[in-house]
């Protein structure tokens, strides 16, 4: 895999994709329940190469996550929505994700970083992604991470007394273009 031309780059957010992928806990009420797969944007990054590493700053608003469309119906959607910045993320203030870290130049090249949820907890992670060279030195980047929300700090939602509930396990994809600055 070629590495990119030495120089800063900035998240084209009009061509980068966060989707989030929740869950449901398999019981007697999950036939209510529903896994969902949200979307948002990366609001800002940057990501500085050099001849062998690139350095990665990047910031995702959570309190703007949406429920893709087609899962749900317009008013569970606006509801689940409602929900998750009620009971999930709680304050818009708080509502990010921050990551801070160094890819390494190499056939499967892997970032790794700090990653911070909701201003609190941090967690190092490493994770693998692809690269791609896109049209006038843009670059194409995907990735994939699990985590769990209670190492962060997170309660995963529960209604009902519990009988409703989703997963502590969410995974998060982010497919991002990157352009020269």
């Amino acid at each position: 895999m070629p590495w990119p031309t030495a120089g800063q780059y900035v998240f084209d957010n009009s061509r980068s994709l966060v989707k989030v992928f929740t869950y449901k806990v398999p019981n007697l009420m999950s036939a209510i329940a529903h896994d969902l797969e949200l979307h948002g944007s990366l609001l800002e990054g940057t990501v500085t190469v050099d001849e062998e590493t690139a350095r990665v700053e990047a910031l995702v608003e959570l309190w703007n996550l949406q429920v893709r469309d087609g899962i749900l119906g317009s008013m569970q959607k606006s509801e689940c929505e409602k929900l998750l910045r009620k009971k999930i993320l709680q304050s818009k203030d708080k509502a990010w994700a921050r990551f801070s870290g160094r890819a390494t130049r190499g056939d499967s090249p892997k970032v790794a970083g700090d990653l911070s949820l909701m201003g609190s907890r941090t967690k190092k992670v490493e994770l693998a992604c692809t690269l791609t060279t896109l049209e006038a030195g843009s670059l194409a980047v995907s990735l994939r991470h699990e985590l769990l929300q209670t190492d962060y700090g997170m309660k995963p939602f529960k209604a009902m007394m519990g009988m409703l509930q989703l997963q502590d396990r969410v995974v998060v994809e982010i497919e991002a273009v990157l352009k020269p600055k």
